[in-house]
């Protein structure tokens, strides 16, 4: 497709407090979400073309084509009303630009008349070679209209909440204890060292809760260099705060690669953008892969990605799988938060991204590294609705860090001692 250089995109679409709607105009369209959202991001994947064109085109798509003479925004003139009376307004609203669950038959004709209209004017029109923003290339847009990781929907990457006490059972001892004490055995089992499957999670973000309690956790790893990983470890963990620092990803600007000072990321981070997948009740907040084998790492293990039960990598000359990565979710993307708020059902949502204990103990051996763990974990006394601007007092949260060693040999170091051994089951 013909492109050249485009406008400022600040400078392109529909103002939503300053348009006005020109006179004549066969079809009315919304320009409190319609316009300003979709219409002006797709204005921006052109290099020169108007609102009032982009519209013009769009209405001929309605109008003529489709054949549509009332004015469905108006409610007297729904279709369906019959079928949408009885559902919230809030489950037919697009504000700002996101997706409803439910569509009315005008905003139906305004998406469907933004595609066709992108599909005519492309033909004619020059899209936009470079943009301050990747956010506006008609790539991105096209992306972000289409499923989140396709042939996927992201229900299909759901699975069944982990046997793990945690995450079905509030805490057995008074809540504010369990917000302020915490032990290493509970740091350990977040990486699944006492499942009998021959697995370790590398990677991992899930929230487990109630109206009573919440609980966050996050694991990230990197490879790190023998001879400097315990002073590595020493200097992470005397830092305050957490946040001040951050494990790499593969190809993150934070790795060090100046022998003997080594801190390689093995894995990459997925988008976290949501397609039509957004408003699909059915995923029960699961997004797209979060966590995945960079590619080196799967060059590097000649890996190939499946999903039949599961997301896994396998060997592509054995089928054995080496990474397994699950999702799971309680909530409905659709439930109102009001009534989570004074729900007593313990409730979790997230990921976890493993790998067979041989194939790590392999790799690390091959490359002659170790890995290095950061495992964070957030408490709250509070679950849904927590703020804890309000009542301070009554109000706990606390985050705990701890940054340990996956040796080659197969023992476990923190920074003050050796804490157990990773390539055994522990009891």
């Amino acid at each position: 497709m013909p492109r050249k250089k485009g406008r400022h995109s600040y400078n392109v679409g529909f103002d939503q407090y300053k348009y006005q709607e020109r006179e004549g105009r066969r079809f009315h369209f919304d320009s409190t979400d319609t316009l300003p959202y979709w219409y002006s991001s797709v204005l921006n994947v052109f290099a020169d073309v108007d609102g009032e064109e982009f519209l013009d085109v769009a209405e001929r798509w309605i109008v003529d084509r489709w054949g549509v003479q009332s004015n469905p925004w108006r409610w007297e003139d729904e279709p369906r009303k019959q079928r949408l009376s009885d559902r919230t307004f809030s489950s037919m609203d697009h504000s700002h630009g996101s997706m409803p669950t439910l569509e009315r038959f005008h905003t139906y004709l305004e998406w469907h008349a933004m595609w066709c209209s992108v599909g005519e004017l492309m033909q004619r029109r020059a899209l936009t070679k470079d943009v301050e923003d990747t956010y506006f290339t008609f790539e991105r847009q096209l992306n972000r209209a289409c499923l989140t990781s396709p042939p996927l929907w992201l229900a299909d990457l759901r699975g069944p909440k982990p046997l793990e006490q945690q995450m079905w059972f509030a805490p057995h001892d008074d809540v504010n204890v369990w917000v302020e004490n915490i032990s290493d055995d509970e740091f350990l089992a977040e990486l699944g060292l006492a499942n009998s499957n021959g697995t370790i999670v590398v990677a991992s973000s899930h929230e487990t809760g109630s109206c009573k309690f919440r609980s966050s956790i996050l694991v990230k790893t990197a490879f790190v260099s023998p001879e400097t990983a315990a002073a590595l470890t020493r200097a992470l963990q005397t830092i305050n705060d957490s946040w001040d620092y951050r494990i790499p990803p593969d190809g993150d600007k934070l790795e060090i690669d100046n022998p003997p000072y080594r801190l390689l990321g093995w894995l990459v981070d997925g988008e976290n953008h949501l397609g039509i997948d957004e408003k699909d009740p059915f995923r029960y907040d699961v997004r797209a892969i979060r966590c995945s084998p960079s590619m080196k790492t799967i060059t590097t293990l000649n890996l190939t990605f499946v999903n039949d039960i599961q997301a896994r990598w396998v060997k592509a000359d054995q089928g054995n799988t080496i990474f397994v990565y699950r999702a799971w979710g309680d909530n409905r993307g659709d439930e109102h938060e009001d009534r989570l708020r004074y729900d007593e059902i313990v409730r979790s949502n997230g990921w976890r991204l493993t790998i067979k204990k041989e194939a790590l103990i392999r790799f690390l051996n091959g490359a002659g590294l170790d890995l290095i763990v950061e495992i964070e974990i957030t408490r709250r006394n509070k679950g849904y609705g927590y703020d804890p601007r309000y009542d301070e007092e009554e109000n706990k949260e606390a985050r705990f860090d701890r940054v340990i060693l996956l040796r080659k040999d197969g023992t476990i170091e923190a920074a003050e001692r050796c804490i157990g051994t990773w390539t055994a089951p522990r009891p």
